[in-house]
């Protein structure tokens, strides 16, 4: 569903158990441009929460 800055954040790292669908560091490089992209200028702690909630 794209946010009101009309991107798609990244897939979720690891929706089900298992393997993941792409390593880590690839999965992490999307999500920062995806940060950058979208212009969310937040403290670090926030960035952190939108981390973590984006399923890690």
């Amino acid at each position: 569903m794209p946010t009101t800055s009309g991107l798609l954040p990244p897939p979720e790292f690891l929706s089900t158990p298992g393997q993941p669908p792409r390593p880590w560091k690839q999965w992490y490089r999307q999500f920062q441009n995806y940060v950058v992209a979208a212009a969310f200028d937040f403290p670090a702690e926030r960035k952190r929460a939108i981390l973590l909630q984006s399923g890690c």
